[in-house]
């Protein structure tokens, strides 16, 4: 599913080159809106989806640069896709980065273990939600 502020259809960036893919995982529609449009304004092309079960099957189909999956503490579907994720042939290139609603020492280490390539603890400031995004991007 489309976030409805992004039309579906890959464009142009003004610099000549295609848009970053980031394909956004959350189920908390409010977070989800305010991830979507920060990122959208910066120029990503974004894909929303649930974190349920076709969830892999989604992103296996169209691989996108950057997966962000919101995670609560314990949610052992979203920790289980972030597994799935790491040991998918088609998604073992993508970066990963997780919200979480924790940010404990073993939290962190816990996310770095299933495959995240980046973490932040909710609530998190846009600012740096773009920073890590970035920087997974390589830029």
């Amino acid at each position: 599913m489309n976030d409805s502020s992004f039309d579906g259809v890959a464009t142009a960036a003004p610099s000549g080159r295609t848009r970053n893919r980031v394909t956004l995982l959350c189920e908390e529609d409010v977070l989800g809106q305010a991830i979507a449009a920060t990122l959208t304004r910066d120029g990503a092309e974004l894909t929303r989806a649930p974190c349920a079960a076709g969830a892999i099957d989604t992103l296996r189909a169209a691989p996108p640069d950057v997966i962000v999956l919101e995670s609560r503490s314990h949610d052992a579907i979203a920790l289980g896709l972030c597994q799935a994720i790491r040991q998918s042939r088609e998604l073992d290139q993508v970066k990963l980065l997780l919200l979480q609603d924790s940010g404990r020492p073993i939290d962190r280490r816990r996310a770095s273990a299933m495959g995240a390539d980046g973490f932040l603890a909710m609530p998190f400031a846009m600012a740096a939600l773009r920073n890590e995004v970035g920087r997974l991007l390589g830029g």
